[in-house]
């Protein structure tokens, strides 16, 4: 008795598997990040995960460990849930727009119905004849499913697919693939199940629209035509999602032993040896620290050296092709070389400092519908800034003698570009003309570029703006070339692993906010109107000690490498 009703579970849960598109999509890209997300609702297969895996792919690990499901006014917390948000919002406004242009038939993603019953439901709208688009309509043929977010009719009753994507642009590879499967998947079901495709788009963000008195969603969106050919029309994935759908139905025990592998498959020779996913690497120093070392490069390192962690205190570095500065970060580990490799080199960056010396920091959130006259999709908007202050050569930070901070939050929800911009200016500039000083300095400047051409301003702020930009320094170039290199900063020019580094007594681990995605978030949530106004003033408390730290961290820095030089 207890057999027969272990099989008859099983064959209920058989009888319930799907494949999905996003199963599709992932496996392309890597068998064992398919089934990992699959399952990442599972305590078990987490707490496994955690104990024996490391991501080599740190997008890829965020969106394992990410437990964001969206819901209407659901918090964002990181930039990954701002994408996500983002991109459901858009869609909802293309609908509402098309509704208008079209007999629009809207499918409930959380009808009560078995997989059948939906498609079933799907057919019988279509055969109707009352309706020429469909959003959301539901599809299935055996164990695959899935949803077109928008299909339009023509009068021959062959289907046109749209496939609706929260971006600006489809320039990159990877891009470029992801959605080119994206639509595979689902005419290759549309078309088993008999149904005439007839043409594949991608509609997405219009990059050059500028959002002026109110949205203009016509204009907001463009169609892209790239993938409307016979690839994409006509390609047979059958083996592929049989392949699939064998993958899915293991459980942890039986998915252990190729998650480990170095191999993307099955231990076979011919199988690609995997990018994204390796044994758990517990050395402190290891080669996946290794300054700009590629997801293929480091993946090439593990297979050649039997899937065995490296560690950088005792490898043999001329063993590996590696760069002259990834040899150098391992000389460094091993006490081959000092933290400073050339103190000329630091003496000629630091003469590029006159006083009052800015440094100066700012957060910003990208916001994907326009919400500001003069912004265009995804526009980084300012609404922070911190500036930390060194007026002239006399100063003291023990005594805080000589040295000021300023800083700016917006407090409310109208446009904070003008205020903000109108307060940097006149504080950049509160004891004359100097040097101003970011970590890597490009965002900094590339949000004062975008300020000076998306808002009207006289020429007195251009020519400022313009002085600041071509006025920065960055405090990055100490570490170019890692002429300046610390064994603690792990591979990283990150802020947050130099600061802790040359400096131990000082990090952001007693913030309340730790990272700029947190605050970014935290912006998003309030422009929205997903949290209130009390909610917002209670954080900016803490978003000012956040942004401060970076600006001081920058200072400190600067004072930390004069030390080491003897200034």
């Amino acid at each position: 008795m207890i057999l027969l009703h272990s099989n008859q579970k099983l064959k209920k849960r058989m009888n319930n598997f799907k494949i999905y598109k996003d199963d599709y999509k992932r496996f392309l890209v890597c068998p064992k990040f398919m089934w990992l997300m699959r399952n990442k609702r599972n305590p078990e297969v987490i707490s496994w995960v955690k104990n024996n895996l490391t991501f080599l792919d740190k997008e890829r690990e965020k969106k394992f460990f990410s437990s964001f499901q969206y819901k209407y006014e659901k918090k964002a917390t990181t930039e990954l849930d701002i994408r996500i948000i983002s991109g459901i919002w858009f869609e909802t406004k293309v609908i509402d727009y098309l509704k208008t242009k079209y007999k629009m038939f809207i499918f409930n993603r959380t009808e009560n119905k078995t997989s059948l019953e939906k498609n079933n439901f799907t057919k019988q709208i279509i055969q109707s004849k009352q309706f020429n688009a469909y959003h959301q309509a539901y599809f299935c043929y055996e164990e695959y499913v899935t949803r077109c977010d928008l299909l339009i009719e023509d009068k021959k009753g062959e289907l046109d697919i749209y496939e609706i994507k929260g971006v600006n642009k489809i320039t990159a590879k990877k891009r470029r693939n992801e959605f080119l499967n994206d639509l595979t998947y689902q005419i290759w079901i549309l078309k088993k199940l008999k149904y005439k495709v007839n043409n594949a788009f991608i509609l997405h963000f219009d990059e050059d629209y500028v959002y002026q008195e109110k949205l203009d969603i016509n204009n907001l969106y463009k169609v892209e035509e790239k993938f409307n050919n016979h690839e994409t029309k006509d390609k047979d994935i059958s083996e592929t999602l049989v392949k699939i759908s064998k993958k899915l139905q293991n459980d942890l025990i039986n998915s252990k032993n190729i998650l480990l592998s170095p191999f993307c498959e099955e231990f076979e020779t011919n199988s690609s040896i995997c990018t994204n996913l390796i044994k758990k690497i517990n050395d402190k120093y290891n080669w996946l620290n290794l300054y700009r070392l590629k997801r293929t490069k480091k993946a090439d390192l593990y297979f050649k050296n039997e899937g065995n962690s490296i560690n950088l205190e005792n490898i043999k570095f001329n063993t590996f092709d590696l760069t002259s500065v990834q040899k150098r970060s391992i000389k460094v580990v091993q006490n081959l070389e000092k933290i400073i490799k050339n103190t000329k080199i630091v003496h000629e960056e630091l003469q590029k400092y006159h006083f009052p010396i800015y440094f100066y920091d700012f957060e910003t959130t990208p916001i994907a519908i326009p919400k500001f006259k003069n912004s265009i999709p995804w526009l980084q908007i300012p609404f922070q800034y911190s500036i930390h202050v060194l007026i002239n050569s006399d100063y003291n930070l023990v005594k805080n003698k000589n040295i000021q901070h300023l800083d700016f939050v917006i407090e409310n929800r109208k446009d904070p570009r003008y205020l903000f911009l109108k307060q940097f200016l006149n504080d950049i500039g509160k004891f004359g003309q100097g040097t101003y000083v970011a970590y890597n300095m490009s965002f900094e400047k590339s949000i004062l570029a975008k300020l000076s051409k998306h808002l009207d301003l006289d020429e007195k702020d251009h020519q400022q703006i313009n002085h600041i930009i071509e006025n920065t320094v960055d405090v990055k170039d100490f570490f170019k070339d890692f002429n300046i290199y610390h064994k603690d900063f792990f591979g990283s020019l990150s802020i947050k692993k130099i600061l802790p580094a040359l400096l131990p007594k000082i990090n952001y681990k007693n913030l309340k906010i730790k990272e700029g995605g947190e605050a970014s978030a935290l912006y998003f949530n309030y422009i929205h109107k997903i949290i209130s106004q009390n909610e917002w003033e209670e954080n900016i408390k803490d978003l000012k000690k956040y942004c401060a730290l970076d600006s001081k961290a920058m200072l400190l820095i600067y004072e930390k490498i004069k030390e080491l030089v003897k200034i």
